[in-house]
């Protein structure tokens, strides 16, 4: 940094600048002989830019609040996380048992996204689940990517452990009503619904897999008083 007026150079540099390089730049220029009025332009600067950045949050905060209403609050999405560590628990030492391989299962993300959106992610053709989630209303969607593992054996073990996960909230009796290879044809709720969508990482012996498992809001909401 030279002495004297900052240059232009000098001053894009120190807008562009972290909070920590800004605030070591500006402690090495009330060391220097650097006016004071080119110090006080660049604090208001960066004070204008973390406004416009304050804004630009609510603003996008807002936006989604607008077009997602439908969703759930942090302590649901927490509850539905917990829910489905012990699921994947007890589907890994079941699956396990099943295929006579060594299996694990970790979550690997819980988002809220809408059905559109989830739609848009996925790869066509791929595996898909449509699991009726009674007694209550509505139908979940889980999609596979196993390698060669046969996938329908793999939900069918899930079923009965996503029950067992789920009793201390819901007494649930998921079913397996079809399977589907086209993401383009799912229409159990409208794409523009919300979606609480849960990631598995899987490794069964050396083959690693992935799967989705998105619930509707609309099946959710009923119970969102038990899921604190």
């Amino acid at each position: 940094m030279s002495n004297g007026a900052l240059s232009q150079d000098e001053m894009n540099e120190m807008l562009c600048a972290t909070d920590e390089q800004f605030s070591k730049m500006i402690q090495k220029a009330g060391e220097g002989s650097i006016p004071e009025d080119d110090i006080n332009f660049l604090m208001n600067a960066v004070n204008i830019t973390d406004a416009a950045k304050a804004e630009d949050e609510e603003v996008n905060k807002k936006f989604y609040e607008d077009n997602y209403p439908d969703k759930c609050a942090k302590e649901h999405l927490s509850a539905i996380y917990k829910i489905h560590e012990k699921f994947l628990s007890l589907a890994a030492k079941t699956l396990s048992e099943k295929l006579q391989k060594d299996v694990e299962v970790k979550i690997s993300t819980i988002n809220q996204i809408t059905m559109g959106d989830f739609i848009r992610c996925l790869p066509n053709p791929t595996t898909l689940g449509i699991i009726d989630m009674k007694p209550l209303n509505g139908k979940a969607i889980m999609e596979l990517y196993m390698g060669n593992i046969p996938v329908t054996i793999i939900i069918m073990s899930f079923l009965e452990n996503l029950r067992q996960a789920w009793s201390g909230v819901k007494d649930l009796k998921p079913k397996l009503e079809k399977t589907e290879t086209n993401p383009e044809t799912l229409d159990i709720v409208p794409r523009s619904e919300g979606v609480v969508l849960l990631t598995f990482e899987t490794k069964i012996n050396s083959v690693q897999g992935m799967i989705n498992f998105a619930i509707p809001y609309s099946v959710i909401k009923p119970i969102l008083e038990k899921l604190k």
